[in-house]
C-alpha cells in the first residue's frame, strides 16, 4: 500500500474516532485510537506528534468509558513524554495534565485531582491569563471534584464565581454559560439549596409568573429545566419543555438567532435519543437552511451541524432497518446538503464536509466519489 493511501485511510479512522468519542461511543473510540496509535508509531516513531495526539484521545476515551485505572496509566505515561518532548509549559502538556486530573478524580480520588488541577490552574493563569477558556475549564473541573468529594457548598461557591466571569466574558446566553448555570443548580440541589428537578420546575414557573412569558431569563430557566430532565433521562418531558423554549425564542428572537438554534439542536438530539431519527434529521436540516438563508453557510456553527447531520444519516442507514420512505428522505437531504457544500469556501471545513458526503453516499452503496449520482 502506498504511503499516501495509508495516510488517507488513517485520516478516515481519525475522523471516525473523534465522532465516536464526541457522540458518546467511547468503547468504539478506544479500539480506533489504539489502532491509530499503532499505525502512526510505525510511520512517525514513538515520539511523533500525531502519535502523542492519539495517545491523548485514547486516554480521554478510556476515561469516558469509565476505565479509570487504565486511563490514568495511559495519561501518566503520555504526560512524561509530553514533558520530555514539548516541555512542561507547552499547551498540549497542560491539556494532558487536565485530562489526567479528570481520570483520577472521576476514578475515585477527587482530592488528588483537586491538587493536580490547582497547580494546573496557577500555570494556566500565568501562561494564558484569567479569561482564557482553558482557565475557565480548569476552574469548572476543580468545582466538579469538590462536588465528587461531597463538598457541595464549596463547589457551588466556585461555580457561582465561574458563572459571573463567564457571563462577563461570553454574555448571559452563551451555551457554556447556560451549562455552568445548570451545573450550579445541580450542585445546589445536592447541598439542599434546590432539592431536585421539581424545585427547578417551581423556580422556572415562579419566574414565569413574576416576569411574564416574554422575558428571556424566564425562557432560559426553562432551558435549564429541560437540561435537568434530559440528564435524568426524562426524555419526553425534556422534549416537551425544549419545544416550549424553542417556540418562545423563535417568537422573541427569530428563527435564525443563535439561541433559538441552540434550542432546536437540543430538540434534534432528544429526538435522536428517543429513536426518532428521521425527525431529528429534519430538525438539523432546518438549522442548516436557516444558516444558508442568513448567509452564514461558512460559519463554524453551520458546518458543525452539517457534520452532525451527516453522521446521523450514516448511523441511521448503518444500524437500523430503514423503510423506503425514510431512505428517500435521507437521499433527498444528502442531495440538498451536497448542493450547499458546493457553495462553501475552500478550506478545512469544506474538506471535512465533503468527506462526510462521501461517507453517507457509501452507506447507500455508492463509491463515495459522486454523491450527486444518487
Amino acid at each position: 500500500m502506498s504511503r499516501d493511501k495509508r495516510i488517507s485511510q488513517l485520516e478516515d479512522l481519525a475522523f471516525q474516532a473523534q465522532w465516536e468519542l464526541e457522540e458518546g461511543s467511547a468503547a468504539k473510540a478506544i479500539d480506533i485510537c489504539r489502532e491509530l496509535v499503532g499505525e502512526w508509531t510505525e510511520i512517525e516513531g514513538p515520539d511523533g506528534e500525531t502519535v502523542l495526539v492519539w495517545r491523548g484521545f485514547l486516554g480521554r476515551s478510556l476515561t469516558e468509558a469509565r476505565q479509570f485505572l487504565e486511563a490514568e496509566r495511559e495519561l501518566t505515561a503520555l504526560l512524561d513524554d509530553r514533558n520530555r518532548v514539548l516541555g512542561p509549559e507547552h499547551p498540549q502538556t497542560l491539556v494532558t495534565r487536565g485530562n489526567l486530573a479528570r481520570a483520577i478524580g472521576r476514578g475515585g480520588r477527587p482530592q488528588e485531582a483537586i491538587e493536580i488541577s490547582t497547580d494546573l490552574l496557577q500555570d494556566r493563569l500565568r501562561l494564558m491569563g484569567p479569561d482564557h477558556p482553558s482557565t475557565f475549564d480548569t476552574r469548572g473541573n476543580i468545582a466538579q471534584f469538590h462536588d465528587l468529594m461531597g463538598d457541595f457548598d464549596t463547589a457551588a461557591l466556585m461555580l457561582e464565581e465561574l458563572l459571573k466571569d463567564r457571563i462577563r466574558v461570553l454574555g448571559e446566553d452563551h451555551p457554556v454559560v447556560m451549562s455552568t448555570l445548570h451545573n450550579l443548580h445541580v450542585v445546589r440541589s445536592r447541598s439542599g439549596k434546590i432539592c431536585d428537578v421539581q424545585d427547578l420546575q417551581v423556580f422556572a414557573e415562579e419566574m414565569l409568573e413574576d416576569l411574564g412569558p416574554d422575558n428571556l431569563n424566564v425562557v432560559n430557566a426553562f432551558g435549564i429545566l429541560a437540561d435537568a430532565h434530559e440528564k435524568l433521562r426524562n426524555l419526553d418531558e425534556a422534549l416537551r419543555i425544549s419545544r416550549y423554549v424553542f417556540d418562545a425564542r423563535s417568537r422573541m428572537l427569530g428563527d435564525d438567532d443563535a439561541r433559538t438554534l441552540v434550542a432546536r439542536r437540543r430538540i434534534a438530539r432528544l429526538l435522536e435519543t428517543l429513536g426518532r431519527n428521521i425527525e431529528a434529521i429534519d430538525e438539523m436540516m432546518r438549522i442548516v437552511e436557516l444558516h444558508v438563508r442568513a448567509g452564514r453557510l461558512d460559519e463554524e456553527d453551520c458546518t458543525d451541524v452539517i457534520e452532525v447531520l451527516c453522521h446521523r444519516m450514516h448511523e441511521t442507514l448503518r444500524n437500523a432497518p430503514t423503510d423506503d420512505k425514510a431512505m428517500l428522505r435521507i437521499r433527498q437531504t444528502l442531495l440538498r446538503l451536497v448542493g450547499y457544500g458546493a457553495d462553501l469556501s475552500e478550506g478545512p471545513a469544506r474538506d471535512r464536509v465533503q468527506k462526510w458526503f462521501a461517507v453517507v453516499h457509501r452507506s447507500f452503496g455508492g463509491d463515495g466519489e459522486n454523491p450527486r449520482s444518487l
